[in-house]
Parts: structure tokens; sequence; C-alpha cells
């Protein structure tokens, strides 16, 4: 599970923390609960999004949950250009969702007042630095990020690159349901790292039970006598 950082300061109305009641309420239906902020940029993703994850097991497995290393330092982030660059001047591509966007020329000139790695408080537009990873992408701001080099938005493709979804995954419905899809996402390369380690955690679980089963196998093993 993973929420918005703001669930670690937002309250009920019986003014009790967000967060502390989701473990409460996981525990009374027999799940011990661990989270902790993470940031995509950080497992090789070229956006800094920033969610904070919730893992859990059964109470009666009591394993130490733990959550992935970090992969790329801060000096080792993917950044946009990486990302994106070799997008930047292919054609319309339908079945790539990759539909460049058009805009009247009042925009454009609002675009290019723009500096890279700022954001438009008038405008409410966001230009992308190109050295750096983007920020975060939502169903709100995919369709409103504004490229580094070219005078137009991202095309719904250079969002799913951002998120870092391959070129082989396709997307259904319209340009505008493209951009939610892609914005609603958690990064699947950070979901990847994420899933890894949950997977080592369950291994450990099996490899325990199967060792439990081997002991018990061998006790009743020795338990038996040959009849006199």
């Amino acid at each position: 599970m993973d929420a918005d950082p703001e669930v670690l300061t937002t309250k009920t109305p019986d003014d009790e923390l967000v967060v502390d009641k989701i473990w409460q309420d996981f525990y009374d239906i027999g799940y011990r609960v661990a989270y902790d902020t993470l940031n995509s940029a950080e497992y090789g993703v070229p956006q800094k999004r920033e969610r904070v994850i919730f893992i859990g097991d059964r109470k009666e497995y009591e394993l130490n949950i733990y959550f992935p290393l970090m992969t790329h330092f801060a000096d080792e982030y993917v950044d946009v250009k990486t990302a994106i660059d070799n997008l930047k001047d292919k054609a319309n591509d339908e079945g790539l969702s990759h539909i460049i966007p058009q805009h009247d020329e009042d925009t454009k000139k609002k675009i290019s007042r723009m500096n890279c790695g700022k954001r438009s408080k008038k405008f409410d537009r966001y230009r992308l630095d190109q050295e750096e990873p983007c920020e975060t992408i939502t169903s709100a701001t995919a369709n409103k990020l504004v490229h580094y080099d070219k005078h137009r938005f991202l095309t719904a493709r250079e969002c799913a690159r951002l998120q870092s979804f391959p070129d082989d995954f396709f997307f259904e419905g319209s340009q505008t349901k493209v951009y939610e899809q892609v914005g609603n996402a958690v990064p699947p390369l950070f979901a990847t790292r994420i899933a890894e380690t949950v997977k080592g955690m369950l291994e450990k679980i099996n490899k325990e039970e199967a060792s439990t089963e081997e002991i018990d196998l061998k006790s009743s093993r020795q338990d038996m006598r040959p009849v006199k």
C-alpha cells in the first residue's frame, strides 16, 4: 500500500493521526504493518516521487519487515534528458501514445518565457530541468508538464517514460484517459523494487515452514518402532 507523505501528519476527525489508524486497523484484522517514506528517484525512476509505503505480514509470522535498499544515490539519479530526449523530435505515434500537444500562440509565448526547473505560478505549469529527475507526476499534473527543449507540454508517452513504463506497455482509451492512467500509477520500476523485497520476506516464510515440516517429519520417523 502507498500513500502521499501528508498521511504522516493528517489527522482524523477524532484527532488521531491517519497513519496510526491505518496501523491499528490492520492490526485489528490480524496484520502487523511497518511504513517508511521512499523516493522513487532512489530506485532508478527519473522522477522525485515520495510515497509512504506500507508493508505488512500476518501476526503469527513475526517477520522482520524491511524496505528495499536504495539503488541510486543523488549523484546517480536518472535525469529527464536520459529518459525522454530521443522522443522530442519523434512524429506522432498513436500506438505509442505519443501525440504532440498543440497549443495556441498565447500558450506558446507563455512557455517560451519559462525557465527550466521553475514553476510559473500565473501559468500553473512546471518546466522540466533536463539534468534532474522530474517532479512528482500525478493524474492532475501529467498533462501540464512543460518540455525542457520544446515549447510544448509533454506527450503521454514522455510522461510514461518518466514513470519508468517501458515502451512496450500500451495504454487504452483517449489521450486524456492515458494521462490519467500514467499519473495514477505507481512507477513500475519502483514497484518492482518493493515487490522484490516482499518476495524475499515471503521466501523466508516458505523456508521456515519447510524447515519446520522437515523437523516434524524426522521426529515422526524417529517415533516409529518395528512391531515385534
